[in-house]
């Protein structure tokens, strides 16, 4: 399957900040999150360790990254990696 990426943030400048991705079928969040780490290295991982500081959108529906790790990914998902942002 196909899934439209973009790595926003401190990830942005990891490899490509928007990519289409061919992912096995029945992937889940946490496996993306792998086959990042393997296709960006430690660099990934290390930007990456805090899951509770990131987001996720999937298809516009927006997650914290640590509470969707189990989220299984479709075909033509459109995903989105971002900071928790702040403010006041």
């Amino acid at each position: 399957m196909k899934v439209k990426l973009r790595l926003l943030g401190t990830l942005s400048n990891i490899g490509l900040p928007e990519q289409e991705v061919c992912l096995p079928e029945n992937t889940s969040v946490t496996n993306l999150l792998d086959f990042l780490n393997m296709q960006f290295g430690e660099e990934f991982g290390r930007r990456i360790n805090h899951l509770g500081m990131w987001q996720i959108s999937i298809n516009g529906s927006v997650h914290l990254l640590s509470c969707a790790t189990a989220t299984t990914l479709q075909d033509q998902d459109d995903v989105v990696i971002f900071p928790i942002s702040f403010g006041g």
